[in-house]
């Protein structure tokens, strides 16, 4: 879903990049208590921006400058107030700095990835760093693992995730009849607890 802001002024772009977008205590995507935007598309480009957005960068372009040398890339409106059909007076906003666009996924959607490859070229690892990165930034990761020996055990690698599986997710799985017969345990809750 796209969700996108009424106009900001600069202003109020100024204050949503200071306490929204970069208070890593507001976010899930902080990275180390840190939280730095960076430069992309064909405009960065353009201008040779590259690397964080710092918050005087930031400033100078809601502002409409370029956000390294200062120079005045967009022409400010004069305010021009003016009565309507209603006969209400209406003045619209000096310079409009950008708005918020957002995208978001409901929260029951959930990514799987299948990682298969020759020994050694470093699928252990990306798992690795892939599922650090995933768990630092509040999603619950399962790994699930198997190999190709043999006849295959079905749902192999969902046992295997299983298993190891926070307590959380153990007794979500527990609750589906199903799913929980894939549990090390069968599904059987530990004594005196409830599933």
């Amino acid at each position: 879903m796209l969700t996108i802001s009424k106009p900001l002024s600069a202003t109020q772009a100024q204050t949503y990049h200071a306490k929204e977008f970069t208070a890593a205590e507001q976010n899930y995507w902080k990275q180390n208590d840190t939280i730095q935007g960076e430069w992309h598309g064909r405009l960065a480009e353009k201008f040779a921006l590259a690397g964080g957005v710092g918050a005087d960068e930031f400033a100078r372009l809601a502002e409409g400058q370029h956000p390294e040398t200062g120079e005045q890339l967009v022409r400010h409106r004069k305010v021009h107030e003016y009565q309507n059909e209603e006969g209400k007076t209406v003045a619209p906003v000096e310079h409009r700095a950008g708005w918020d666009a957002t995208f978001s996924a409901p929260k029951s959607v959930s990514l799987t990835a299948l990682v298969g490859g020759d020994a050694g070229v470093g699928k252990s690892r990306l798992v690795a760093e892939v599922m650090t990165v995933a768990g630092r930034r509040g999603f619950t990761v399962l790994c699930g693992q198997c190999a190709e020996i043999g006849d295959s055990v079905p749902y192999l690698p969902f046992a295997d995730a299983f298993r190891t599986a926070p307590p959380h997710v153990e007794q979500v799985v527990k609750a589906r009849p199903v799913l929980a017969r894939l549990l090390p345990d069968g599904g059987e809750p530990a004594h005196g607890t409830d599933p």
